[in-house]
């Protein structure tokens, strides 16, 4: 089971160094978990070279919604938001 930290980090600020690879590796523990599918742990890996960009609006604008529900719930229980 992934740790509560790893989910939280998801949502790692935009633009702050390394920020992209530490969302990357939180996505690859829900991966491992079989909570979210390939496809999704793909945009993470291309989004992870670029601190400023947002996985989750490249999610939206390519139209793979399906995780969206569970990494946005995650994030936000985690935070306790």
């Amino acid at each position: 089971m992934a740790a509560p930290d790893d989910r939280m980090l998801l949502s790692a600020p935009l633009g702050e160094a390394g920020s992209g690879m530490v969302r990357y590796a939180a996505a690859m523990s829900l991966y491992q978990e079989g909570l979210i599918g390939g496809a999704t742990l793909e945009v993470f890996r291309i989004c992870a070279r670029d601190d400023h960009i947002d996985p989750f609006a490249e999610l939206a604008r390519v139209g793979m919604n399906a995780d969206l529900p569970i990494l946005e719930t995650r994030c936000l229980e985690e935070n306790n938001l």
